[in-house]
């Protein structure tokens, strides 16, 4: 699920998506507040960490399932995946025509979308 906000909602959510306070280092953490940044299946935690216990819906319960690889895991790939997504948006790369017609808002989020 992908979930859009305006920045006239940022630190005014909590939930599955976080605090929307534009700090990406305190985005893996429980409802109870714990970091599960170095815990296996992060989804899994977080999504049951929200759970509500329905009793008429009994099938609701913690299904602890691996998540996806993570395919940026070192600095190495991090750093080439940071260049790629900066070369998309240079105003003197192969993209500038393109470029040069965007909002810088827009360039700005392709940005932080690009490098999560």
């Amino acid at each position: 699920v992908k979930i859009k906000l305006g920045r006239q909602w940022m630190n005014k959510i909590d939930g599955l998506c976080k605090n929307f306070d534009g700090n990406q280092t305190n985005d893996c953490t429980v409802a109870s507040g714990s970091d599960i940044t170095t815990q296996p299946n992060k989804g899994t935690l977080l999504g049951d960490s929200y759970q509500v216990f329905d009793p008429e819906e009994p099938m609701c319960k913690s299904s602890l399932v691996d998540d996806l690889p993570n395919q940026c895991k070192d600095d190495k790939t991090l750093e080439e995946a940071k260049v790629a997504c900066e070369l998309v948006v240079d105003h003197e790369g192969p993209f500038a025509d393109c470029v040069k017609r965007m909002s810088r808002g827009f360039l700005q989020n392709f940005l932080e979308d690009c490098n999560v």
